[in-house]
């Protein structure tokens, strides 16, 4: 199911190309390098163009993610964003309801945040 709405967003912007590899990876090597809570359903990327944002575009997609989390069975939201310069997507998070759970530095030297919300 991720693999058409990536490629359909790569033929619009190649250049997200990479960042679609490494976040995919990158959820891959997390899940290997901590027990994952079988509940739990990782959001590992949300991407809205910036004009879309003011329409209220990611917070439609976030209720799709959850319904369709909620429909898997899944009671847990998991996910991880950048800490540093990146205070609209913070923001935008605890808006909708996720709680600061802890802050890491990652293996790339980027200062994160990880977020969670229960849905039941």
């Amino acid at each position: 199911s991720f693999i058409w709405p990536a490629f359909l967003g790569i033929i619009r912007r190649p250049t997200l190309i990479g960042r679609t590899l490494f976040n995919r990876s990158r959820v891959r090597l997390a899940s290997r390098a901590r027990e994952v809570d079988a509940n739990t359903a990782e959001l590992s990327s949300i991407g809205v163009d910036p004009l879309a944002a003011s329409r209220g575009v990611g917070g439609d997609l976030l209720q799709a993610f959850t319904e369709s989390t909620l429909a898997g069975g899944s009671d847990c939201i998991s996910l991880t964003t950048d800490a540093r310069d990146n205070q609209r997507v913070n923001s935008f998070y605890l808006k909708h309801g996720f709680s600061l759970v802890t802050q890491f530095v990652s293996a790339s030297d980027r200062e994160m945040n990880e977020y969670r919300k229960r849905l039941k």
